[in-house]
């Protein structure tokens, strides 16, 4: 609070910041967006609302946060301080100390109340036969027993991955979440990668830490580049552990570029190019004034007007489909081949089309 300036589970509502407090709610991104990634965990840890889940003094000291010598580097050479978010923490405890001293003035001038309870025997600071006592203290031993048997399991060893990664699917502008259960102990630094190279919490990849356990890596703005294979990497002082899983991206069928108007020559080459995109590969169509042209038919249509039968005088009209491109061929070209070309893509997402000139002369 002292160094911020703003308490983590601070509200308005003295009841809403208790139960704040006793839930353990906070969010660290959004209370302290400038941290990294280890920080932030290291923040979630220390202010754990389960005892047995917090560091040790040794473990904090120990934390790859403050270990990590790069970070210490660039914490010297970057640090900087305001004192703005102080002051206002220093002006909000001197309020509430001012309005303490009025409630306790005002209860001194109040009349005087019935006599308190009896005292508890001497030597003793509660009545053991109150029964508010003896659930609480009933609660006091479970947790203590509850304790126990987490430290147990808390002992300190290699991380290791409890609930693997999973295939997710990935729509074009919405957003993928890929989640994983790990267990370590001390706190492990964790690394996301896509297809081998390291990616760098931002807008485009969130790193999420959900509870304790639980690590996801959020990627915004989806797009067809997002295809591949991502892992997560997770160390700390006893070892390493890793997984992987792919997002597999759909994306509907769209033209990004259509066929240009074109002009030619009786017996020139025409050729059409457009530029396509889907995920789904997306069925790919051409027609001429609404009739379908057949996919790489180098039978042609037939010899020009007034030529022989010789195959070198047969138009032939094709189209061909390429990974990003499609384009048709007019091989030939007659007057006969003048029209309204359209190029059409589908897939199950969605479809698309686009339309060109074509004139020969």
């Amino acid at each position: 609070n002292r160094l911020s300036g703003r308490s983590p589970f601070y509200e308005p509502d003295p009841q809403e910041t208790e139960a704040r407090i006793m839930g353990g709610r906070f969010d660290a991104f959004q209370l302290y967006p400038n941290t990294s990634q280890s920080a932030t965990l290291f923040l979630r840890k220390v202010l754990s609302v389960h005892p047995w889940s917090r560091p040790s003094l040794q473990d904090c000291l120990a934390h790859p946060w403050l270990q990590d010598a790069y970070l210490m580097k660039l914490r010297r050479q970057t640090l900087t301080f305001t004192t703005n978010r102080l002051k206002e923490f220093l002006g909000e405890q001197r309020r509430r100390r001012a309005e303490a001293a009025t409630r306790h003035k005002m209860s001194k001038a109040a009349p005087a109340k019935k006599p308190a309870a009896a005292a508890p025997p001497p030597g003793c600071t509660l009545d053991i036969n109150d029964p508010q006592v003896q659930r609480a203290a009933i609660r006091i031993q479970a947790s203590y027993r509850g304790h126990r048997s987490r430290k147990e399991l808390r002992e300190k060893g290699p991380p290791r991955v409890l609930e693997p990664l999973k295939d997710v699917v990935l729509i074009e502008g919405s957003a993928a979440k890929l989640t994983c259960r790990i267990s370590a102990f001390p706190d492990p630094f964790i690394r996301w990668s896509k297809d081998g190279k390291e990616l760098r919490d931002g807008p485009k990849y969130r790193y999420v830490f959900e509870d304790p356990d639980v690590v996801a890596l959020v990627v915004r703005d989806g797009e067809l580049a997002d295809l591949g294979q991502y892992s997560i990497n997770v160390t700390n002082p006893f070892g390493q552990c890793s997984d992987s899983a792919r997002i597999m991206v759909e994306v509907p069928a769209k033209i990004q570029k259509g066929p240009d108007n074109t002009k030619a020559r009786k017996g020139a080459t025409v050729t059409l190019t457009a530029e396509i995109m889907g995920e789904p590969a997306p069925d790919v169509g051409w027609t001429k004034d609404g009739e379908d042209i057949e996919e790489d038919d180098r039978r042609g249509r037939g010899p020009a007007a007034g030529a022989k039968r010789d195959p070198e005088n047969w138009r032939e009209v094709f189209f061909e489909i390429g990974s990003t491109t499609t384009t048709l061929t007019i091989r030939r070209a007659t007057p006969e081949d003048s029209g309204k070309y359209e190029v059409y893509v589908e897939n199950s997402l969605g479809m698309d089309q686009s339309f060109a000139r074509v004139d020969v002369a």
